[in-house]
């Protein structure tokens, strides 16, 4: 096993600027087992959506990167994508004037759609690693199933005898 740089665990950010000016949010990483639960759904629900993309999308090639993205995302069932969304927000923490410690935050916490979205673009990033693991244990439970598939598919039955 190669040795690995121990993840960054915690982030705290503030709102320099906006209607959110000044609100301080701790973004906690998802523990290994829920990270890993819900990066695995994430990305069945990719897998799923990806059949879904129009060609014209795909045929733009990796330049298009964001565009594709956008379109897995788009054609994801909006159920499972506010679950994952759900999810992630889990790990978001808002402190609250003196309060000593950060409490769960609610829809009245975003008077600006950007801070939502900067708060869930920290959430994924502090989580991505996450998703690098389920994408490799994915690939690996393909590639058995594919070859077990070649295995089981051979034409195993008796030969007539002549």
């Amino acid at each position: 096993m190669k040795d690995r740089v121990t993840p960054e665990r915690e982030r705290e950010i503030v709102i320099e600027d906006g209607p959110d000016k000044g609100k301080r949010f701790v973004i906690n990483m998802m523990s290994a087992y829920t990270g890993d639960r819900w990066a695995r759904k994430l990305g069945a629900a990719c897998g799923r959506s990806a059949g879904r993309i129009p060609e014209a999308v795909i045929s733009q090639g990796p330049g298009a990167f964001s565009d594709i993205t956008i379109a897995i995302f788009g054609h994801i069932e909006e159920n499972i994508r506010e679950e994952l969304f759900d999810e992630l927000m889990k790990c978001v923490k808002i402190k609250r004037g003196g309060a000593p410690l950060p409490t769960d935050v609610i829809e009245l916490d975003f008077d600006d759609p950007f801070t939502l979205q900067r708060v869930r673009e920290e959430a994924f990033d502090l989580n991505v690693n996450f998703i690098k693991a389920a994408v490799s244990q994915l690939s690996q439970l393909a590639a058995t199933t594919m070859f077990l598939g070649g295995i089981l598919s051979l034409d195993r039955s008796p030969k007539a005898e002549t």
